[in-house]
């Protein structure tokens, strides 16, 4: 067990306080350099974000340009499936993709830029 470092009041410093003095001033100049490989190892390590599978109503109807009690009308009238959460309405990203492929005269090129925007939501 090591004793605490209590900084003297007299002014020549200790032992103790040159050696931290002395360690500091050693490592400060590999301080970008120890990021640097450790940021680089916590990249390696850490797997991408993935887009979240279940979008609360919020989240839908911000994509969607449209409120979120228009995205709950169109559960409530089956036309979108979603499942209770503990609070909220949770819409699976593969039933929004459904969804929004059976609506009536929807274009294909605005359904996949939908599905690349909601590819982002995260």
């Amino acid at each position: 067990m090591t004793p605490n470092f209590v900084p003297s009041s007299s002014s020549s410093p200790t032992i103790e306080e040159r050696i931290a003095q002395v360690v500091r001033e050693a490592i400060a100049p590999l301080r970008g350099e120890i990021l640097e490989h450790v940021t680089a190892a916590l990249r390696q390590v850490t797997p991408p974000a993935t887009p979240r599978e279940w979008l609360s109503t919020g989240d839908v109807a911000a994509e969607l340009d449209v409120s979120p009690d228009t995205v709950r009308q169109w559960v409530k009238k089956g036309k979108l499936r979603a499942t209770p959460g503990t609070r909220y309405l949770r819409i699976h990203r593969s039933e929004l993709r459904r969804f929004l492929a059976g609506e009536e005269g929807a274009d294909a090129s605005k359904v996949e830029n939908l599905a690349a925007r909601l590819r982002r939501i995260r």
